[in-house]
């Protein structure tokens, strides 16, 4: 894709947001989102020159320029300082005599329960003035006495541990809280925009990696904090801090930290584009930069969901960006884990809108993984890839759903679609009898061999001290395992439909007599009730298993990739109650779970 194609992804996306964000929205003055979004970097540098010199003459409200990066510190104003402080413990005092939220931990006091400060949207009060000289609070969130929906947003990165937050990140929502206050006339020139960024990164970071750590490779998710300190682009840092504050809006249902994380966005995409402009001529080779761009972009629709399809418009643009490289050059730095990432996303792109993926290429499936290590999901992801392709061979366009819905066209010749088809459920079978333990539902720990494709994937952890043996995530095993049967239950349906749909196959010819048939003639298609049966059981699994993953509150990009799954049996339900349960949990991921943007794509289609 020529770099002018790429531009157009990244063009502006009207909002869409929810009635509680749109009041918000017309409530917070000076936001200027459109405005920051279409200013060039000089337009912005002489508003914020105006609103420091509003500032020193006492006028209007003081906010400061995050888009500067953090370059100039604004000089304290000394009696607006005072009056903050005053007030803030006139504030506290009143919460104490009222007994409400708790308090900070003192010598011989409690700790402030951030948990439930959170849960309730209200603002922990600030720390003492010692604390605050501190780039984090130090304070610590006790579990909450009060029991929790099963639907609850998530507050914990394991199932484990219930609604508390680990301690980075509940430092980070403590700072959060702290710093970042709604919008008022007077706010404290203590804040630090690094510092809040470093908060919004930092709860981002803690709450999507997995807390157990003992694979070799390491997630490309943890090199952000050092992408972030070492950003050369301004795109970098300016997509980091949208994404990080639309989670946390998400998971903290802050509706004017969601507004605010808007405006960046908008001021990245443009920056996105000038950036692109710039990759001109045969030799230029996009550098690790300009691959994440669009990928944090993509992670800030997964939560915020500007409208349906601008995640995969994200995913795009990072894919093809990926192949500028070519296959060679994706095995070094953080551009291999961003790699194998997004060759999974596009994978299921690619199945859901029927449509052959940038990564199909025998090129891009060989070269890349030329001795380096895969897991089982990417040799999954390899059948994936090859179903649009698959499907092709019938002369149907169309999306997933469009595919299944339309009739074959006269005259087609389906044999070659019914031989692939069929090579491709030879192909699933042989997966399923290499990784036997990811191919069905079980109890307990799945404890396997420490080779190197198990050693591949993110989190696993020795079953105990010097074992030869390694314990798989479970949020890996039910992503894997619904990954699975979303692929047979497509397999299976497509051959179900070749079956009982191919007008052929009810008109005798003297191709189909079995005096004309030979000795060396494949063998015979399943029965239709059986491919029937296997759907069933298939879509079952799927949805049992999301069910699970809802359940135990998994967090993460395990979750995100979930949805695909479920969105297969939304589709391809063989059933109408399948279907309806499917769209039932993919409304309630939505609501409950922050991600409208990656569930709203899908239902789109």
């Amino acid at each position: 894709m020529a770099p002018r194609a790429l531009i157009s992804a990244f063009r502006p996306i009207t909002s869409s947001f929810s009635p509680i964000t749109r009041r918000a929205l017309s409530t917070t003055p000076r936001m200027a989102i459109k405005e920051d979004g279409n200013r060039t970097p000089e337009e912005l540098e002489q508003k914020k020159q105006e609103q420091l010199k509003e500032q020193k003459e006492g006028k209007g409200r003081w906010r400061e320029d995050l888009a500067s990066s953090g370059e100039s510190n604004i000089a304290a104003d000394k009696q607006k300082v005072n009056d903050h402080d005053s007030h803030i413990k006139e504030l506290q005092q009143e919460g104490k005599k009222k007994g409400e939220k708790g308090e900070l931990k003192k010598k011989t006091g409690t700790k402030l329960n951030v948990a439930a400060a959170a849960r309730e949207g209200d603002t922990p009060p600030p720390p003492s003035s010692s604390a605050r000289r501190d780039s984090t609070l130090t304070t610590k969130s006790e579990p909450s006495e009060t029991g929790s929906s099963l639907h609850d947003v998530p507050l914990s990165a394991t199932s484990h541990e219930g609604d508390v937050l680990s301690p980075e990140a509940e430092k980070a929502v403590a700072t959060i809280r702290y710093q970042y206050r709604a919008p008022q006339y007077y706010q404290p020139s203590k804040i630090q925009g690094d510092a809040l960024d470093v908060a919004f990164l930092l709860h981002f970071v803690e709450m999507n990696q997995n807390t157990r750590n003992y694979t070799p490779e390491i997630p490309w998710l943890t090199h952000l904090p050092v992408i972030h300190s070492k950003a050369v682009k301004p795109a970098v840092k300016l997509s980091i801090r949208a994404a990080s504050m639309a989670f946390f809006a998400k998971i903290h249902h802050d509706p004017t930290i969601l507004v605010d994380s808007y405006r960046w966005y908008t001021v990245s995409l443009n920056a996105q584009r000038q950036s692109l402009s710039r990759l001109t001529g045969p030799d230029r080779i996009p550098d690790d930069e300009e691959i994440l761009v669009p990928i944090i972009l993509g992670l800030y629709e997964v939560y915020a969901g500007t409208t349906s399809d601008s995640v995969l418009h994200h995913v795009a643009a990072a894919c093809e960006i990926i192949k500028m490289r070519g296959p060679n050059q994706v095995k070094s730095g953080m551009v291999w884990p961003m790699f194998k990432a997004m060759r999974v996303s596009d994978a299921q792109k690619a199945l859901i809108l029927n449509k052959p993926s940038v990564f199909s290429s025998r090129d891009w499936m060989t070269i890349p993984f030329v001795n380096m290590p895969r897991n089982a999901h990417h040799d999954l992801a390899d059948i994936m890839l090859l179903i649009p392709g698959c499907t092709s061979l019938c002369g149907i366009n169309g999306s997933l759903r469009t595919f299944f819905n339309s009739p074959f066209p006269p005259n087609v010749d389906l044999e070659p679609c019914r031989k692939r088809t069929k090579e491709l459920i030879n192909d699933l079978e042989k997966w399923a009898a290499t990784y036997p333990y990811l191919a069905k539902p079980s109890s307990g720990l799945q404890i396997v061999e420490a080779n190197m494709a198990n050693l591949s994937v993110s989190g696993v952890k020795p079953a105990f001290e010097g074992s030869r043996n390694v314990i798989l995530p479970d949020s890996f095993v039910a992503l894997t395992i619904a990954t699975f049967e979303s692929v047979q239950i497509t397999l299976t349906l497509l051959l179900h439909k070749l079956n009982t749909q191919d007008p052929k196959l009810d008109d005798p010819s003297p191709q189909s007599s079995p005096s004309t048939s030979s000795s060396m003639s494949p063998p015979p298609s399943p029965l239709p009730s059986a491919l029937f049966s296997q759907a069933l059981r298939s879509a079952e699994i799927i949805l049992k298993t999301a069910g699970h993953l809802e359940g135990t509150k998994t967090v993460g990009f395990d979750f995100i990739r979930s949805v695909t799954p479920v969105v297969v049996v939304a589709i391809l339900g063989p059933t109408k109650e399948m279907m309806e349960n499917a769209m039932a949990m993919l409304k309630r991921w939505g609501e409950k779970r922050g991600m409208n943007g990656l569930v709203g794509a899908w239902m789109h289609l």
